[in-house]
């Protein structure tokens, strides 16, 4: 018999975008960042009474693209080793000073050090727009684990996005929590009828 795993909260570094210690209202250099990393374009976190944070008093924004600034993108690389029945809940606060602005929210592996591959969750999400007008969204994972998924490190990557196609425009995000559930586990029952299973087949093998 199966039973069904219960979820289980993965540890993010910096889930709420804080600095160590109070910074300007922008910082961008994000080696003073804990846990997140800048893989393109413009973002940062900003600490300021208007910037709709949820938890804390930064949020981390993102930048669509301006001129020769390519998009903004974020990735934060976690201990979980991914396996082949895992199942995600992806859940942020999402908010911009526009409509048209959001972010495409992933889920990665790295095929290589530098090549981050999204799976199980890759959604666009448009923001709420308007100071202090944050939402909370929540993605779970509806695609098959890949092959070349399996036994690799997870990671989360944030995307800037802009449907209306304006230059210049920024979208914030807060509060970022990740929980996994782990394929369909034996029972303790099960498990001793398979021990004693193997052990008859490895006691036939020995004559």
């Amino acid at each position: 018999c199966m039973a069904s795993a219960a979820p289980i909260n993965i540890d993010l570094v910096n889930w709420s975008f804080e600095l160590p210690t109070p910074g300007p209202q922008f910082v961008r250099d994000f080696s003073t960042i804990p846990g997140w990393d800048l893989l393109q374009g413009d973002a940062g976190l900003w600490n300021h009474a208007a910037s709709g944070a949820t938890d804390g008093t930064t949020t981390l924004f993102l930048g669509t693209p301006s001129g020769s600034r390519p998009t903004g993108v974020v990735i934060q690389l976690l201990t979980h080793l991914i396996s082949t029945n895992d199942q995600f809940e992806l859940s942020f606060d999402l908010w911009s000073w526009s409509m048209g602005t959001g972010v495409r929210a992933a889920l990665v592996y790295m095929m290589d050090p530098a090549t981050p591959v999204p799976f199980a969750i890759e959604e666009f999400v448009a923001s709420a727009p308007g100071v202090g007008g944050s939402e909370r969204y929540t993605l779970t994972s509806d695609l098959p684990i890949p092959v070349t998924a399996v036994g690799k490190m997870l990671g989360i990557m944030f995307t800037a996005v802009n449907t209306d196609d304006k230059e210049d425009e920024y979208t914030d995000l807060d509060s970022v929590t990740l929980s996994v559930t782990p394929g369909e586990i034996p029972e303790p029952a099960t498990m001793t009828l398979l021990a004693i299973g193997t052990a008859g087949l490895l006691k036939r093998r020995r004559k």
